[in-house]
């Protein structure tokens, strides 16, 4: 099935092109509050082992939430990169309301980006290599820019640990390959340990964490599970999965719904 307009599965590969790039900003305004976001945003900080006067780089920035977050907690410069000038704008604005002057963003490719080799002590990325294609150049271009020595640090889902709270397997798989199917690269959190050995990356160091909504509001906001409905009921010529929808909604007000996702976090050091 073709792309559509404003959903989330595929629709953060070019969320400038998209008529609803508010539907974006809220998803992942709302996810940077998720306990289990926030959790695992933890994990990523310790492996990057923060010192004052470091400078990072945040290869698919976004709304620029961790931008900000580090640069409040070190003395160094970290730039947020990311290809949305939407998303950019956004982040200027926040980070200039908080008087940050350590924290700045550019408009750039993750595969190409227009930095010196070397300038950075480590680099992160998170949850943006399953949105692109060739995902092995942007991990290759994070090591460029980082010195010797220095640290990355990738999060990313792996797609195949997909679980919707819901004991009809057979409209829960036939949802959850819908949703998988849109993105360049689903399986990438497994992927991750493989290649960043490939680069050249030693002490690999391995963790994983379980994101989940609870809710079937939270859970659209995140997983756009209605709308996985509604894409696969145009499909097939059908309304069944939608009606399992309304069967989904009317139990979670007696028993919230639950979605989730594991996510692979890898850090690594430039040799």
């Amino acid at each position: 099935m073709e792309k559509e307009q404003d959903y989330l599965a595929n629709g953060f590969q070019n969320v400038d092109g998209q008529n609803s790039v508010e539907k974006f900003k809220t998803c992942l305004t709302f996810v940077d509050s998720l306990p289990s976001f926030q959790r695992y945003k933890k994990v990523t900080d310790e492996l990057l082992a923060f010192d004052q006067g470091v400078h990072f780089a945040d290869i698919g920035c976004g709304l620029g939430f961790d931008v900000e977050r580090i640069a409040r907690k070190i003395s160094g410069n970290v730039v947020g990169i990311d290809a949305s000038q939407e998303l950019l704008r956004e982040a200027r604005t926040r980070v200039k309301a908080a008087g940050l002057s350590n924290a700045s963003f550019v408009s750039g490719d993750a595969r190409n980006l227009k930095m010196q080799d070397g300038s950075f002590d480590g680099a992160r990325t998170d949850r943006a290599l399953q949105h692109i294609d060739n995902p092995h150049l942007a991990v290759a271009e994070m090591g460029r820019i980082v010195r010797r020595h220095g640290t990355i640090v990738c999060a990313e889902p792996d797609w195949g640990s997909f679980l919707i709270d819901d004991d009809r397997t057979e409209c829960v798989r036939a949802v959850s390959e819908e949703w998988v199917s849109q993105f360049k690269n689903p399986h990438i959190g497994r992927r991750l340990p493989r290649m960043m050995h490939s680069l050249g990356f030693t002490d690999l160091e391995i963790r994983g964490e379980l994101l989940v909504t609870s809710g079937i509001d939270q859970v659209n906001l995140v997983f756009d599970v209605e709308k996985t409905c509604e894409r696969l009921d145009r499909k097939l010529g059908s309304s069944k999965f939608v009606s399992w929808y309304e069967e989904l909604r009317l139990r979670d007000r007696s028993s919230p719904v639950f979605v989730g996702v594991t996510l692979v976090i890898v850090a690594g050091r430039k040799g």
